[in-house]
């Protein structure tokens, strides 16, 4: 049977088409060193890429190619030229979006998302920063490894409101090595995942941060719970003083031990001169030590500052940095941090926050 459409229902169907059109997004570019071949747009389908769309290169090395993107569900797309990936992009519902590149992936120009150009920001740093860790190893790796970790949480920190953060705190430096590597860094995911959600509340990557934030915190937690549970009340730490010599916590005997744990920072530093020296001089004698535990890869800078300050306490230093898994064992959520430890268990009821409740908290303690 032939059906006949009216004017009227053809009209309806264009405008539906339209409709539909104009809810995807648009994505059109040149290659600069292309005058044929394919283009592929595929979009993130769990841990897999699916293909969207393709399109034929132009004489004139022009494409265009569409993604489906529903409202409040932005996607993660990914421009291929043939089997090479040439282009990384963050969709939103009706983006319009306009790119020059060449065959190779190298970005001349980007219109239409800020958000994808902040992606090409990061993914380039990230491509540098794997170019720079081949063949290194030992300090070296650790130098290069902390560096690339604090500068990704400056990243987050700065673009906490862009979906162009969630790649980044899933990355890895190798299958084994996430770039944000501690359960500590739970408080991370969690405090994007809630700057996300008031732009894309339904956004299923917002419920992927949420879904980590709260397996590392299950984490730490049992990780806590395990430490604390040995012989000591508090986690065992065994590391290398400036002599090379081992000095384990447990064998520290003063009435009030001070754990320290810091980094060769600016403020650091002035905080043991300020701080920390005057406080030792007038409360060592009555029965306060300090356990400073340098959380740094740079073992010269720590052994140089140690020195040229005349820190009297027990200095101990941790090259890996920020792969420490002393992080995770005390909760360590920023630097410098303390804990005290009275009768050989962490004191609950000490709430420092400064120089000057330091100084009071210690008084009361050794008066």
């Amino acid at each position: 049977m032939i059906k006949i459409f009216h004017s009227a229902t053809i009209s309806l169907l264009i405008l539906s088409l339209l409709a539909s059109c104009r809810g995807g997004a648009r994505v059109e570019g040149r290659f600069s060193d292309a005058t044929c071949g394919k283009v592929f747009v595929k979009v993130l389908d769990g841990a897999d890429l699916r293909t969207v769309d393709s399109a034929k290169v132009t004489d004139s090395g022009k494409f265009a190619v569409s993604v489906p993107v529903a409202e409040g569900q932005p996607e993660f797309a990914y421009l291929y030229y043939g089997d090479r990936r040439v282009a990384s992009l963050i969709l939103r519902h009706g983006d319009r979006v306009s790119l020059a590149t060449d065959t190779l992936g190298v970005l001349k120009t980007l219109q239409g998302s800020p958000e994808s150009a902040l992606l090409h920001e990061e993914d380039s740093t990230f491509a540098a920063f794997s170019a720079r860790m081949k063949g290194l190893e030992g300090p070296a790796y650790t130098r290069e490894y902390v560096a690339l970790y604090r500068q990704s949480v400056t990243f987050v920190m700065n673009h906490s409101h862009s979906l162009a953060v969630v790649p980044v705190l899933l990355r890895k430096v190798t299958p084994e090595l996430p770039v944000f590597a501690q359960a500590t860094d739970g408080l991370i995911f969690s405090n994007v995942a809630d700057s996300l959600s008031l732009t894309y509340p339904d956004s299923r990557y917002v419920r992927t941060l949420r879904k980590e934030a709260e397996r590392r915190q299950n984490a730490l937690d049992l990780s806590n719970r395990i430490a604390l549970a040995g012989e000591s009340a508090f986690p065992e730490i065994e590391l290398p003083d400036t002599r090379a010599q081992q000095v384990r916590l447990s064998e520290v005997s003063a009435p009030l031990v001070m754990l320290y744990f810091w980094a060769t920072s600016n403020e650091e530093k002035m905080f043991n001169l300020d701080a920390l020296s005057p406080l030792y001089d007038d409360f060592h004698d009555k029965g306060l030590e300090i356990f400073a535990v340098a959380l740094d890869p740079d073992k010269a800078e720590w052994a140089a500052t140690v020195k040229r300050q005349g820190l009297g306490w027990i200095n101990v230093c941790d090259t890996r940095g920020a792969a420490s898994p002393l992080i995770g064992l005390y909760g360590i959520t920023q630097l410098p941090m303390a804990y005290f430890i009275r009768g050989g268990e962490i004191d609950p009821s000490a709430h420092v926050t400064d120089a000057a409740s330091l100084r009071t908290y210690i008084s009361s303690v050794l008066k």
